[in-house]
């Protein structure tokens, strides 16, 4: 009876070793693994604000667009500086934009799953905004999301292309 319990014993010791080391192994991995490999956001960006909404509905459906030129460092912060392009009253045709606002890109950072990026427009006046975005998994060069400004309490669709 004593052998069937040690022999019991001895397997129960070896099979709580694998496991043990199975599991180390697995959390050793994850500590060591490299970074998945994220696409690099630097160059010149189009963004595309096209208003869903805001205080009042001044602005809705206008559509605002920006060349940006970013750069992504190696911590994947994106940093730039631009200007508005574009500009299309709502229901009116897109035309060039009459002031060219400077807009800089203050603090963005690409993630696994996403990119937050915060920027300021100076204007008329000076007023700050948020754009959350999406890489599309097709093409590397396409972002999708959405925007929010300070001014009028403006938020709405955004695309961003890169070139």
């Amino acid at each position: 009876m004593e052998e069937k319990s040690s022999s019991f014993g001895r397997k129960l010791g070896i099979t709580a070793t694998i496991v043990s080391l199975a599991g180390g192994t697995i959390a050793l991995w994850n500590q060591l693994k490299p970074e998945d490999e994220l696409p690099d956001l630097s160059g010149r960006w189009t963004v595309t604000n096209t208003v869903t909404s805001s205080d009042g509905g001044k602005f809705d459906g206008e559509v605002y667009v920006y060349s940006i030129g970013v750069s992504e460092a190696a911590d994947h912060r994106l940093t730039g500086t631009g200007e508005q392009t574009h500009y299309q009253p709502a229901g009116q045709d897109m035309r060039a934009a009459p002031s060219r606002f400077p807009v800089t890109l203050t603090d963005g950072k690409q993630k696994p799953t996403s990119v937050i990026a915060n920027f300021t427009i100076k204007g008329n006046r000076e007023f700050t905004g948020t754009m959350r975005l999406v890489r599309d998994e097709s093409d590397a060069t396409h972002l999708t999301g959405t925007f929010e400004y300070t001014a009028g309490g403006t938020q709405g669709t955004t695309e961003v292309r890169l070139k």
